[in-house]
C-alpha cells in the first residue's frame, strides 16, 4: 500500500500543474511550491481553498477548450462523465503501487486510453465538423500551413486528420486536469479527520465551480483599475518601496548558492512569492478579463492587488467540499470591493489618510 503524501506535497504538485504553463517548462519545483504554499495556509480550510484555486485553473482551462466544439454546459457535463471513465481504470490513491513499483504511471497507460476512446466516440463527429474552424483559431497548431492552404486542402481526409490532432492534444490536457483533481481529491482525503474519500467526477464538480467563482471575482476586480491610490496601498512594501510581481520559477527554484548572487536571491524573494503564486495561477482569468478590458494590460498593479484581494475573500469563505456557491463572487463584491471602493472616493481628510485601507482589510501578515 503506497503511503499517502502530506497536504503540502499535495499542494505543491497541484501549484506545479497549475503554473507549469506560464513559467516556461514547468521549472518551478514542487517541494518549493508545496512549501511556500503551506507557510501561508494555516488551517485544513485554508489548504483546500487553495487547491480549490490551482485545480479550478486546469478545470477551467479544458472547459474552454471544449468549448469550442459544444456549448459551456455541455462540456462540464462531457468533462464530469469523462472523469467517472479515467477514474473506473484507475485504483483507489492509497493503493496506486504496484508489485512491481510501477506506481500511478502503470495505470495511467490504460485509463489515458479508455479516456481517448470516449473523446473520439463523444466528440469525434463535432471535432471533424469543426476541425478547419479550430485550426484557424490556433487550437490546432500547424505552423507551415497558412489559411490558404487550408482552404485549397479542406477535404474530409484533412478534416479528419486535423480532428485527432485536436482529439490527441485534448486526451493530454483532460489527463493532466484530471490528475490534478485526484490530488485535489487526497487533499480533501488528508484535511477531514474521517479521512473522507472523495471520487473525481466530485473532485471535478468543485473544482469547475471554483473556476467559475473565480472568473466572477477577477472580471469584479476590474473596477480597481482606475483606483491607482488604492492599487499601491494594496502592493506588499520594504522600506516603503512598492515591490512588483516576482518570477516564480526563480522564487521557488533559488539560486544554489545565495552568497555568490545575493541581488538576484533577494529579488527572487522580495516581490511577495505567494500573491506572485496566486496571480500566475489565475493568469487565465485574467487574460481573458484583459482581452475584455483592453486598457487593464497599462495597469501593471492591477493584477497583483486583486489576486491580493481575492485570495483574502477566497481563503475566508469556509468553501464546502462541493466547492463554492454561485454567489461567490457577487458576496466578492459587496463585501471586499464595494467598500473598498466608496472609502477610496472620499477626501483623504474624511477617510483617515491611506492608512484605512491596509487596516480595513484581513490583509494576512505573512503574505
Amino acid at each position: 500500500m503506497a503511503v499517502m503524501p502530506s497536504a503540502e506535497e499535495l499542494l505543491g504538485e497541484l501549484a506545479a500543474l497549475a503554473v507549469a504553463d506560464i513559467i516556461g517548462g514547468g521549472s518551478a519545483e514542487p517541494q518549493m511550491l508545496g512549501s511556500l504554499s503551506s507557510s501561508v495556509c494555516d488551517s485544513s480550510a485554508e489548504r483546500w481553498a487553495l487547491g480549490l484555486v490551482f485545480a479550478g485553473v486546469q478545470v477551467g482551462q479544458v472547459v474552454d477548450t471544449l468549448s469550442c466544439i459544444v456549448d459551456p454546459e455541455q462540456a462540464t457535463t462531457l468533462l464530469w462523465q469523462w472523469a467517472g471513465i479515467f477514474e473506473a481504470e484507475l485504483p483507489p490513491a492509497d493503493e496506486e503501487e504496484d508489485e512491481h513499483g510501477g506506481g500511478s504511471e502503470v495505470y495511467e497507460v490504460s485509463a489515458r486510453a479508455a479516456l481517448r476512446q470516449a473523446v473520439v466516440e463523444t466528440a469525434g463527429e463535432e471535432c471533424e465538423s469543426k476541425a478547419l474552424d479550430l485550426a484557424r483559431d490556433g487550437l490546432i497548431r500547424l505552423p507551415t500551413w497558412s489559411p490558404a492552404d487550408l482552404k485549397v486542402m479542406a477535404g474530409g481526409e484533412l478534416r479528419e486528420k486535423l480532428a485527432k490532432w485536436f482529439m490527441g492534444g485534448l486526451t493530454e490536457r483532460l489527463v493532466r486536469c484530471f490528475r490534478s483533481c485526484r490530488l485535489l481529491a487526497q487533499l480533501r482525503s488528508v484535511g477531514t479527520e474521517e479521512g473522507e474519500a472523495m471520487s473525481l467526477p466530485a473532485a471535478v464538480a468543485a473544482a469547475a465551480a471554483a473556476s467559475s467563482a473565480l472568473r466572477g471575482c477577477v472580471s469584479a476586480a476590474v473596477q480597481l483599475a482606475e483606483e491607482a491610490e488604492t492599487l499601491r496601498e494594496l502592493m506588499p512594501t520594504i522600506e516603503g518601496e512598492i515591490t512588483l510581481p516576482c518570477d516564480i520559477s526563480r522564487a521557488t527554484k533559488p539560486a544554489k548558492n545565495a552568497q555568490e548572487e545575493p541581488q538576484a536571491f533577494r529579488a527572487a524573494w522580495s516581490g511577495e512569492p505567494f500573491l506572485s503564486l496566486i496571480a500566475s495561477a489565475l493568469d487565465s482569468a485574467f487574460r481573458r478579463t484583459e482581452a475584455e478590458t483592453p486598457s487593464l494590460l497599462i495597469r501593471p498593479l492591477w493584477r497583483l492587488a486583486s489576486a491580493r484581494l481575492i485570495w483574502q475573500h477566497w481563503s475566508t469563505c469556509n468553501l464546502q467540499a462541493a466547492g463554492p456557491s454561485p454567489g461567490l463572487s457577487d458576496d466578492f463584491t459587496s463585501r471586499t470591493l464595494s467598500p473598498l471602493l466608496r472609502q477610496s472616493q472620499q477626501p483623504p481628510s474624511e477617510a483617515g489618510g491611506t492608512e484605512w485601507i491596509m487596516s480595513a482589510l484581513p490583509i494576512n501578515s505573512r503574505t
